[in-house]
């Protein structure tokens, strides 16, 4: 097996969707028969872990007494010697950031900028990690510049950046990249916009970006995504939804560029059959989106029959059948529709 890549993801901002987007990547690759590992080092949100919080149900412990999560390396918790924590989330691997979702810390606040402190914690972090196992690490990094999120950087093959398209993030993201960029030149980063609501084409998007800077693709909203959020029916839905797609173009992108040759083969069909035309609604629902589809299919059946509805009335008197036809033809298309509507409420 090829060596292990380690994969950095951070963000400018909180709230830009990086651990949905390392999550949804991991699964994607895991379904691929690809050996994937997300480790939570956004020690204090602790978004990923909540992850395997709800999959286990009302549990809150989600370690063994002889394990260690990160936190408890980083901050010295546990004795040295206990192996990190790893347990199995539906097609890859999760390294919990806590063992218990509301845990609290006691510790010196010097830690967290400390640079040799971090180095060490996270070299050890390295050697209890089964790195044989795995084609890919992701850490999963908190948002914002610290001293931690710098030396994953430095550790890392590549580090991706995921920002949301407003002028914020934008800021935020750059300033970032221009720190880690600092810290370390040899390293590559790139970035993907999610999110985004007015990006209509990649060629756009890498018109905007700066020289030098290389943008893997962006990530439509979709307001699929947004409402199953948190629902049992989350990973049903997120399969149907634009997102998981363009996550995986962004994937194919960046396979190509770094020459990692780990194809994502993820294929969705549209309802409204074009996604470039769905990704124009995606701040609707997909039986939204569907329904509107329709109406417009009952307006343009409108104006035609406006325009020339002496003359169809004619052909539908001599020929009766063509009546009975399109009656069954809107009949079937209601009833796809109710069905699609009622099976997304289950």
């Amino acid at each position: 097996m090829a060596r292990t890549k380690y994969i950095n993801v951070v963000s400018g901002k909180g709230g830009t969707g990086k651990t949905l987007l390392c999550t949804i990547l991991a699964e994607l690759m895991g379904n691929q028969n690809l050996s994937v590992l997300v480790v939570d080092m956004d020690i204090f949100v602790r978004g990923l872990t909540a992850l395997l919080y709800f999959h286990r149900g009302e549990s809150i412990r989600l370690t063994n007494d002889n394990e260690s999560t990160v936190s408890d390396i980083f901050y010295r918790l546990k004795p040295s010697d206990l192996q990190l924590a790893i347990h199995k989330y539906r097609s890859f691997d999760i390294a919990p950031a806590v063992s218990r979702i509301n845990q609290l810390f006691e510790f010196e606040k010097e830690m967290i900028f400390d640079f040799e402190h971090n180095q060490r914690s996270f070299d050890r972090i390295l050697k209890s990690i089964p790195r044989e196992k795995y084609d890919y690490i992701f850490f999963d990094c908190r948002a914002g510049y610290d001293s931690l999120v710098s030396t994953i950087h430095e550790n890392s093959d590549m580090t991706i950046c995921v920002q949301e398209e407003d002028d914020i993030s934008e800021v935020t993201a750059n300033n970032l990249i221009q720190q880690l960029e600092r810290d370390s030149s040899r390293k590559t980063i790139y970035k993907i916009i999610n999110k985004a609501r007015n990006i209509r084409s990649y060629d756009d998007l890498e018109k905007k970006q700066r020289q030098g800077l290389t943008t893997l693709g962006y990530i439509p909203f979709d307001m699929d995504v947004m409402n199953s959020f948190g629902e049992k029916s989350f990973w049903d839905d997120i399969s149907r939804s634009l997102y998981k797609s363009a996550v995986a173009q962004c994937w194919n992108r960046l396979s190509a560029k770094a020459e990692l040759n780990d194809t994502l083969n993820f294929k969705r069909y549209s309802p409204l059959m074009s996604e470039k035309i769905e990704r124009s609604f995606g701040f609707l629902g997909s039986a939204d989106r569907l329904l509107g589809a329709m109406g417009l299919l009952v307006a343009i059946l409108g104006f035609v029959y406006s325009i020339f509805g002496e003359d169809i009335k004619l052909i539908f008197q001599n020929r009766p059948d063509k009546a009975i036809t399109l009656f069954m033809s809107l009949i079937g298309l209601f009833l796809f529709v109710f069905s699609f509507l009622r099976s997304r409420k289950h």
